[in-house]
């Protein structure tokens, strides 16, 4: 046997995003200005997208880390998510979890200042957080925990009883389907 490495047991080396924040901000301002001018509906584009990008990450994640191994319940893949993904997407973790209160299979994954967001302004229900909820979704999907995923901007009470947007602070809600969390049992 040869002492020389293959190129597939060599070490992928780890770098900090080259991507600045702004060009990001301003490319998926134009994806949602482009499908806004088409008359599509921008959160479903964005969602398919980000189901896309969710696959190809998990994959990479996996790829790059191969210490990692591959989750089979539920509430793990959700901390995976909010740590894991989470930090490889935007460099910290998620600031929450918490299970939904109105759902049986429900969780929510907080993130007080979303990083896609940071440029990027909510017009008319169009938001960008619908990428990061494709993306999640596409991980969960791709991993065998059929779940939907939806997003929803912080709304909190002011002194007189109006509702303010915090955006863009957002809860990203995951719904798993009824027979993934009955095969744990």
């Amino acid at each position: 046997m040869s002492q020389i490495k293959k190129i597939a047991d060599k070490q992928i080396k780890v770098q900090k995003p080259d991507a600045n924040l702004s060009t990001f901000g301003f490319l998926l301002s134009s994806i949602i200005q482009y499908h806004s001018s088409k008359k599509r509906n921008v959160e479903d584009e964005l969602k398919s997208m980000g189901e896309g990008i969710g696959v190809r990450l998990l994959e990479l994640i996996y790829f790059r880390n191969n210490k990692l191994k591959k989750e089979t319940k539920h509430l793990d893949m959700i901390q995976f998510i909010a740590n894991t993904v989470w930090k490889t997407l935007f460099g910290k973790n998620a600031d929450g979890i918490f299970p939904q209160q109105d759902q049986k299979y429900g969780y929510l994954i907080r993130d007080d200042n979303p990083t896609v967001l940071r440029y990027i302004s909510e017009v008319q229900g169009q938001s960008g957080a619908a990428l990061v909820s494709g993306i999640i979704q596409g991980i969960l999907n791709h991993s065998g925990f059929e779940a939907e995923v939806v997003h929803d901007t912080v709304y909190e009470d002011n002194e007189n009883n109006e509702e303010v947007s915090k955006y863009p602070a957002t809860f990203f809600s995951i719904n798993f389907a009824p027979y993934v969390v009955e095969r744990e049992k």
